[in-house]
């Protein structure tokens, strides 16, 4: 009866464990398969960069547009095909929002919907440096 009961026990901290993972992960990861990412992936502030999307199959099936944007301020929206593709030109902010900028990456944001974003990192560089 020992051995029968040590053995429910560790299953159930198992899942307690699984549980407290699952409850961890950022709500980004529940992605399904929605990206972005820039071209160029840098440059210096004050530039245009193309946000290219893929995975956006509900979107474009649904007919929702993918708001883009730069910390508060909303700098385009994506129109996803059929296919769950879009492309959009944005301009860099000269000044974009020091919270937003990590390690030299301006992070530009891909709005999902569900609370969560699809996000990728412009590279700030100065005179072909990255600052």
């Amino acid at each position: 009866m020992g051995k029968l009961m040590g053995s429910k026990v560790r299953s159930l901290l198992l899942c307690a464990l699984g549980l407290v993972v699952v409850l961890l992960v950022p709500i980004e990861a529940f992605a399904f398969g929605e990206a972005i990412e820039l071209r160029p992936p840098g440059g210096p502030l004050g530039k245009s960069a193309t946000v290219v999307g893929t995975g956006w199959h509900e979107h474009g099936i649904r007919g929702l547009d993918v708001p883009i944007w730069i910390g508060t301020t909303e700098v385009g929206r994506g129109n996803p095909n059929a296919n769950g593709d879009f492309s959009i030109d944005i301009m860099i902010p000269l000044n974009p929002p020091p919270s937003e900028i990590v390690n030299g990456k301006l992070r530009i944001s891909a709005i999902i919907g569900n609370g969560g974003s699809a996000d990728a990192f412009y590279i700030i560089t100065a005179g072909g440096q990255p600052c």
